[in-house]
């Protein structure tokens, strides 16, 4: 639960199987622990389509955009 890479890889499985609310929860985490690939999250991880749809995941993009965006 410390290291966000984890709970990113957590959050992906959750989603391949269909478990929408864990994923959400780990993907949360994730950002937590200052997780904000923006492009990934966004679009270029297959296994998070399921929580795409979501509007909690829009949620969460819009605060990893903003961490995004301000990275230098």
């Amino acid at each position: 639960e410390r290291d966000f890479q984890y709970s990113d890889t957590i959050a992906m499985i959750y989603s391949f199987a269909g478990m929408k609310e864990e994923a959400l929860s780990w993907l949360q985490h994730a950002v937590q622990r200052n997780f904000i690939n923006y492009p990934f999250l966004s679009c270029h991880c297959p296994s998070l389509e399921l929580l795409r749809e979501d509007p909690r995941h829009a949620a969460l993009l819009q605060t990893v955009k903003s961490a995004w965006e301000a990275f230098d």
